[in-house]
């Protein structure tokens, strides 16, 4: 399970784009500069990297709100787009310009040299990427980020500025995982301190998406709003898009501030699977779970939809039917998928899964590698569709 959800990460958040390695020089020290102004996510960012760089290294590094860079010493400098210290003191063109080509969610590191002092910047397109940047700083300094918790290294290692140009950024708008209960090993018993773990460690694995898969009470074996198996005619299609319309009214009627998505063990009925396109208003995301415990590829039905969310839900694993406390090695399966998804133009990648609580396999707690460079795309193949390998200032995407 470990290693399916670390491998997930390579997938769906795309570690780097431009395929670099840090490469670590000695320094005396370094202070962590951030903005007076920083909001929560930059101050979180610059915390952050004070306290994995403490825990790889035992050396506690200050941080500095100030507006210019020290006088003495290195530096890294956490900071979103916004704030001209990213951009102004450097004197490079280029920089500045990758720096204002940057989106929300997505971040840039740099080391610069200036005459004997060092600078590392740590930049987003907004105070999330920036926080996404510290992350990625922190698996620099060889630190796993995982689902079951961090993973440091027992060794400690003298305090180094990596020598970075990365830019990260993610291949799906929203990338998560999709939990299920009625169970053990599931969320039925999690405690508060279980949500916030959880949801702590998805942003730090570059995620921002949680959706838990809830049965209706008293009748367990029955999806919500369930309509396939009740049949595919065309007065039982009317009365599922009625039954989504009247929800998205109730939505609009109370202000909601979520977004209403369709979610099944379908995409559409049997005769169209993307028939939902041409009935729902645009504002309502699509989405579905693979079939037969996520042994059917992704939909191809999601290619033929345009102008809306599209959430592909394929399984990292299976349930009872597998042994849902055995290992399985369903690691190759959740990249094709993901690549299946991205090819299809959705914008939505959510891990289906079910061991999540303390009395999971070992298999949980196992570490994997996140290689700190882009996944040979060469060897992943989305439904026939092959990769090009792109210019280092770019992702590399299906055709």
């Amino acid at each position: 399970m470990g290693r399916c959800i670390a491998l997930l990460v390579v997938a769906v958040v795309g570690l780097p784009v431009d395929g670099s390695q840090s490469v670590c020089r000695a320094a005396r020290s370094a202070t962590i500069v951030c903005s007076p102004r920083a909001g929560f996510q930059e101050t979180l960012a610059a915390r952050e990297i004070r306290r994995y760089a403490y825990l790889r290294s035992g050396r506690f590094l200050p941080i500095a709100r100030r507006d210019d860079l020290p006088a003495e010493g290195d530096a890294i400098v956490v900071i979103d787009k916004s704030r001209s210290l990213a951009i102004a003191p450097f004197g490079d063109t280029r920089f500045s310009e990758r720096v204002s080509m940057l989106r929300p969610g997505q971040y840039l590191l740099k080391t610069f040299t200036q005459g004997t002092h060092r600078v590392l910047v740590v930049v987003g397109g907004d105070p999330i990427g920036t926080l996404h940047g510290a992350y990625r700083l922190a698996e620099h300094f060889g630190i796993g980020l995982f689902l079951h918790g961090d993973v440091v290294p027992d060794h400690r290692t003298t305090f180094a500025l990596p020598e970075l140009e990365e830019t990260g950024k993610p291949l799906f708008r929203l990338r998560g995982l999709n939990p299920w209960g009625s169970h053990p090993l599931g969320f039925d018993q999690w405690s508060t301190d279980d949500y916030m773990a959880h949801i702590g460690q998805l942003a730090k694995m570059r995620m921002n998406f949680i959706g838990m898969h809830c049965y209706p009470e008293g009748h367990p074996y029955a999806e919500p709003t369930v309509w396939h198996g009740l049949g595919n005619s065309q007065e039982q299609m009317k009365g599922t898009i009625d039954d989504i319309l009247v929800a998205r009214e109730a939505l609009e009627n109370v202000g909601a501030p979520f977004q209403l998505a369709t979610a099944g063990w379908v995409l559409g009925p049997n005769d169209d699977r993307a028939a939902f396109d041409r009935w729902l208003p645009k504002e309502i995301a699509v989405s579905a779970i693979s079939r037969r415990l996520g042994h059917d590829p992704i939909d191809d039905g999601f290619g033929r939809i345009e102008g809306r969310g599209k959430w592909a839900i394929p399984w990292m694993e299976s349930d009872t039917y597998h042994g849902i406390a055995n290992p399985q090695l369903f690691v190759s399966r959740t990249r094709k998928d993901a690549a299946d998804a991205l090819a299809y133009g959705c914008d939505g990648l959510m891990g289906l899964m079910w061991r999540s609580s303390r009395g999971s396999t070992a298999g949980c707690r196992s570490r994997s590698t996140v290689p700190a460079r882009q996944p040979d795309s060469s060897r992943i193949r989305p439904l026939g569709t092959r990769f090009r390998r792109s210019s280092a200032s770019s992702t590399n995407l299906p055709h």
